[in-house]
């Protein structure tokens, strides 16, 4: 694989991955619409409805973080946060039903690096933990 760092070294084309979000070029009237000062900058124009919901929610926190006056950016750092909450917590809860437990745990653990007050993520890695210590402990009786 050709990574863009070594493309030029090699002289060869390097392919960039799909993280689910496309740039779009900010424009006067984007700018004024969002409240910004001047043209500069990128917008994360639209999300894949089946892309990947990390990026797009780092996307979102850089632009919210670049321009703090802006209301849009941070209204869609908040909604995609929520969005990628929300599947973090279904791979979670999945992982746990399919006894994957640690997938589940990791998946629980992400959602703390990004929530730390979640509750629910909390209260479910401690049953997770609990049932591994438990399967562990039943698997050491035999």
């Amino acid at each position: 694989t050709v990574t863009t760092a070594n493309a030029k070294e090699t002289a060869q084309q390097a392919s960039r991955g799909w993280i689910g979000v496309e740039i779009q070029p900010v424009t006067g009237n984007i700018a004024e619409s969002l409240g910004m000062k001047d043209e500069k900058g990128a917008l994360v124009a639209e999300l894949e409805r089946a892309g990947n919901l990390e990026a797009a929610y780092f996307a979102y926190t850089d632009l919210a973080q670049r321009y703090p006056a802006s209301a849009e950016a941070a209204k869609r750092r908040d909604a995609s946060r929520a969005t990628f909450l929300r599947q973090l917590d279904r791979e979670a809860t999945t992982a746990f039903q399919r006894q994957n437990l640690d997938l589940a745990i990791a998946k629980w653990d992400r959602m703390l690096e990004i929530d730390p007050g979640n509750k629910k993520a909390r209260l479910e890695r401690e049953r997770a933990l609990d049932l591994k210590r438990r399967l562990a402990a039943k698997q050491g009786t035999k």
